[in-house]
């Protein structure tokens, strides 16, 4: 058996292979996910100030980048896509 993949992790391989690491930051992930689209939506959707915020402050706890495998940054895509 399998199970399908989920728009979070197809967009979490894509953040990885634009940034080509395991972390980033918020500047250089924002401009791809704000043109990001996913099998559940055929048109990016423009990111709030509220979700660029939390993606901010997600990168503050991690010194300054994201930490892509981490939970926050998980969470913060669910609510993104």
């Amino acid at each position: 058996t399998f199970c399908c993949l989920n728009d979070c992790d197809a967009v979490l391989t894509a953040v990885e292979r634009t940034v080509g690491g395991p972390s980033a930051k918020p500047d250089d992930i924002l401009p791809f996910l704000g043109n990001l689209t996913t099998q559940s939506m055929d048109d990016p959707r423009p990111l709030s100030a509220n979700l660029v915020a939390k993606l901010e402050g997600i990168a503050a706890q991690g010194g300054g980048t994201v930490p892509l495998h981490g939970r926050l940054f998980a969470q913060w895509l669910h609510f993104a896509f």
